[in-house]
């Protein structure tokens, strides 16, 4: 939360798919939808349960979980608002 008030983004990534990921779930739902940004911490986060080594199209799950966790985005809302915030962060046209 210390981050979102202090005007900042936040990378998410498969962590909001484990079991105990209460605390970010929460803070997902508060956070302003222009402040989201994907990650997907491969080579060494996969998502829940997989045992494997994670990969970037692991990211089409955190999508799904980000907006079933918002419930005021589609998986494909969220994909797009992530791209748009991320091209402002890296100031890419």
């Amino acid at each position: 939360r210390m981050i979102l008030e202090r005007g900042l983004s936040l990378g998410i990534g498969p962590q909001i798919t484990y079991p105990n990921s209460d605390k970010l779930i929460q803070i997902i739902k508060e956070m302003p939808a222009d402040r989201i940004l994907l990650e997907t911490d491969g080579p060494y986060l996969p998502t829940y349960p997989n045992n494997v080594r994670a990969t970037s199209d692991m990211i089409e799950e955190v999508c799904v979980k980000i907006a079933e966790v918002r419930g005021d985005m589609t998986p494909q809302e969220v994909a797009i608002v992530a791209y748009e915030n991320a091209k402002k962060l890296f100031s890419i046209k």
